[in-house]
This record gives structure tokens, C-alpha cells and sequence, in this order.
């Protein structure tokens, strides 16, 4: 029999030395698909997309959540081909409640700024994986890419005098 690696997401052990909340959530606690946008209404990202094109400002994702539990560590990662970019963490809020919609994480610097790459983000409640998105950052495509067209030029062409015959 030969082991199959599983690549399960783990906090760093740098962002868990950051933990100021409790680190037992609830083995209940459920978070929707993370649903990403550059552009956000204040409660859901709007036309949520996977590929993207540069320039971004800043990077939304939306989710739902069930049976968190105030006071309790949650810690957001973000990924950019597999090098962490950006994280935030902090104790889930009281105004957050328990369960709802309108849950987001947000980006606007990650290191080196938003760059062409696969990007992953990872939520934590506690120690505990709870979900990843993914999404795609393309270069900026919509650009005109100055392209050298050969053309050919006639050059007048010679004739010979007309001449006159008796």
C-alpha cells in the first residue's frame, strides 16, 4: 500500500502566534463557497467571477456562515501560486451573530500588489480548515498590443514610350 499525500490547508505556525481570541470553534461551524468580485455593495460581491484581469484595487470574497461562535479566532490566508500574500486575523465579532449572510474578506495589498498568478484563500475557524476558494488573476489582456503588419507598396512601374508608326 502506498500513502496518498492529502493536502489539507494548516495554519503557519507565525499567523497561530498572532491568536488573541479562543481556539475552539464550534465542530459545527459551516461557511459557504467564498464567492470572489472586484466590485462589493457593502453585503454581497457583485458579479462574482473567477478570472480576473489586472488592474485590481481590491479583491472581494462573499460567504454565508452558521454556528460560529463570538470570541473565537477566525484567520483568513491568501495565496498567490502557492506563496502566502496577504492574511488577516482576528476574534469573530459579536455584530457578526452566529449565522448569516453577507460574510467577506477583503485584500487590497498583498505583498508584491495584485500580480498575474492562481490565487487561493483559505478560511480558519480556530485551527480548523473551514473553506478555500480559488480564482485566477490574468494579465491586463484589453490592452492594445502595438503588431507589425507587413503591407507591400507598388513603386511605379516603367513603361516603354509609345511610338508612332508612318
Amino acid at each position: 500500500d502506498t500513502p496518498t499525500l492529502t493536502l489539507t490547508p494548516y495554519l503557519p505556525v507565525a499567523i497561530e502566534a498572532l491568536a488573541i481570541g479562543q481556539l475552539t470553534p464550534n465542530p459545527d461551524a459551516i461557511f459557504t463557497a467564498i464567492q470572489f468580485s472586484t466590485k462589493f455593495d457593502g453585503t454581497n460581491p457583485i458579479d462574482p467571477q473567477t478570472v480576473f484581469e489586472l488592474p485590481i484595487q481590491t479583491m472581494y470574497g462573499g460567504f454565508d456562515y452558521n454556528n460560529t461562535i463570538p470570541g473565537v479566532q477566525w484567520t483568513v490566508l491568501w495565496y498567490r501560486d502557492g506563496e502566502l500574500v496577504d492574511y488577516q486575523t482576528e476574534p469573530w465579532r459579536e455584530e457578526w451573530s452566529t449565522g448569516g449572510t453577507g460574510g467577506f474578506v477583503e485584500s487590497s495589498n498583498p505583498i508584491g500588489g495584485w500580480l498575474p498568478g492562481q490565487y487561493e484563500v483559505q478560511i480558519f475557524m480556530g485551527y480548523e480548515w473551514k473553506v478555500v476558494g480559488r480564482f485566477t488573476v490574468l494579465d491586463n489582456l484589453s490592452s492594445p498590443t502595438p503588431t507589425v503588419t507587413p503591407s507591400v507598396t507598388r513603386s511605379p512601374s516603367r513603361t516603354a514610350p509609345a511610338t508612332s508608326t508612318p
